[in-house]
């Protein structure tokens, strides 16, 4: 269409040029009416071929192909990536490490695959594009670490680490975390400009606010029971009471001596105190006690040859073998001084020979205190002196704990107690009960009531509050 148009206006210029143009007004000026027509009929427009001009070549060292117009870009080589890890307690912190310079790198959404010692895996994220990802509360023991791939990045060698169950005291690296200004945007790490989003569960780096309130310090002892039953300096099982014997005694190991009646004999030595068996007396040893001297019958006429000689005993013999005694008689008044002193025996010799005991009269009645007492004993008093022990009622059921027998009268009086607890104290039964009684070595091992709770065990703990430094270190614990 534009080369019609063409011709058009050469053939236009033609005419115009031959007739001249100063003579012909513009509205007369011929002009080839066919030509003009054709130039303006409609036709599709045909598309037109712009030519590029020819592309600058790219400067030396660049990897970009040829004809590509603007800057050349060189492209670098994608970072190679290695994993660290730390733990102080139940937690697990890990760092993308450029390995080339050592440093975190920052800026990437690195991602990661954790499998834990039970075999269950969970991903992570570094959300606020740090470097590192931060695991808390989670259970200690050796966990996977798998890098997932990201673009730009070779992907780090899948590592394991070791979570710590309790708090490990130690020095952490940090070298590799350490930034330059310009390589961080300031805005977003400085909290008091409204800093980044962050995800808490997975990075360190929340606002700092103050952690806990304050407490004062105090460390308060702990006593706790152990299912372990307690032994005793003996090596014997503890329980909480221990054995009494037929007198309400606690019971020991070791008896020093005892009355006729507790005695159990084998070989002929009590098996509970050791003493010899009191078996009954020979001839010989019946003589010895009556006549006081060994029966001697050697001619066999049954008849002591000691006591009955060949010939008449003399008189000092005859008082022996009469009042088992020497006969003595030194002023020769024909009596023996010893049967028949000079003068009567006092009131206390006579005591001492009737009673067994020594005549004992404080207040010059005549009468023996120790015999006849001034008043009557009280209800304790007569137990102790029935029972061989202490009355003791303490559930008040009118009867007594040590032999289960109801006394005469419960209603004792608190000194009537405290005075039968004495003498029951003082006597250990043996005064007030000569013929009845157990003695025992209280330094061997107690005989213990296993019928009884037992004892156990017992371990010391301390719950500490505020600064308290232990072991040379120190630590501040919350309320």
């Amino acid at each position: 269409m534009k080369k019609r148009i063409a011709l058009a206006i050469c053939s236009f210029m033609i005419a115009i040029g031959g007739i001249g143009m100063s003579s012909l007004p513009h509205e007369e000026l011929p002009v080839s009416e066919e030509l003009l027509a054709e130039a303006m009929e409609e036709e599709e427009p045909e598309e037109v071929i712009e030519e590029v001009a020819e592309v600058k070549v790219c400067l030396e060292g660049c990897t970009l192909e040829e004809g590509h117009e603007g800057e050349c870009v060189v492209k670098e080589e994608d970072i190679e990536v290695i994993l660290k890890t730390t733990s102080m307690e139940r937690d697990l912190k890990v760092k993308f490490v450029n390995k080339k310079t050592g440093k975190v790198i920052s800026g990437a959404d690195f991602k990661m695959k954790l499998t834990s010692p039970s075999k269950k895996t969970k991903e992570y994220s570094d959300h606020d594009n740090d470097g590192i990802i931060w695991v808390k509360d989670i259970d200690g023991g050796n966990y996977t670490i798998e890098m997932l791939e990201l673009e730009g990045y070779v992907t780090a060698k899948n590592l394991t680490a070791e979570v710590k169950k309790k708090i490990e005291y130690k020095v952490v690296e940090v070298a590799d975390e350490v930034k330059s200004e310009s390589e961080v945007n300031v805005s977003q790490e400085d909290g008091a400009y409204g800093g980044a989003e962050k995800d808490d569960s997975t990075s360190g780096s929340a606002k700092l606010e103050d952690t806990v309130e304050y407490v004062a310090s105090t460390k308060k002892e702990v006593t706790k029971t152990t299912k372990v039953q307690k032994k005793d300096s003996f090596g014997q099982l503890v329980y909480e009471k221990q054995k009494v014997d037929a007198l309400g005694q606690p019971m020991y190991a070791k008896i020093l001596s005892e009355s006729d009646e507790f005695h159990t004999f084998k070989n002929g030595t009590c098996t509970r105190c050791g003493a010899a068996e009191n078996k009954e007396p020979t001839e010989a040893e019946k003589h010895l006690n009556e006549k006081g001297h060994e029966l001697v019958d050697a001619d066999k006429d049954g008849k002591c040859d000691t006591c009955n000689p060949k010939s008449e005993p003399t008189e000092a013999e005859k008082h022996l073998n009469e009042k088992g005694h020497e006969l003595v008689d030194t002023d020769k008044d024909g009596k023996c001084d010893t049967c028949n002193p000079k003068s009567e025996p006092t009131e206390a010799e006579k005591h001492l020979n009737e009673k067994g005991h020594e005549l004992v009269d404080v207040d010059n009645d005549g009468n023996c205190d120790t015999c006849s007492p001034k008043t009557e004993p009280t209800e304790a008093e007569k137990h102790l002196n029935e029972k061989g022990h202490e009355l003791v009622d303490a559930d008040n059921d009118g009867k007594c704990d040590n032999c289960n027998t109801t006394p005469t009268s419960t209603d004792l009086t608190e000194g009537d107690q405290t005075v039968a607890s004495i003498i029951f104290r003082k006597f250990n039964l043996l005064s007030v009960s000569p013929n009845r009684f157990i003695k025992y070595d209280t330094k061997s091992a107690p005989v213990y009531d296993t019928s009884s709770a037992k004892v156990y065990e017992t371990e010391t703990t301390y719950i500490y509050t505020g600064w308290q430094t232990i072991d040379g270190a120190t630590y501040y614990f919350d309320k």
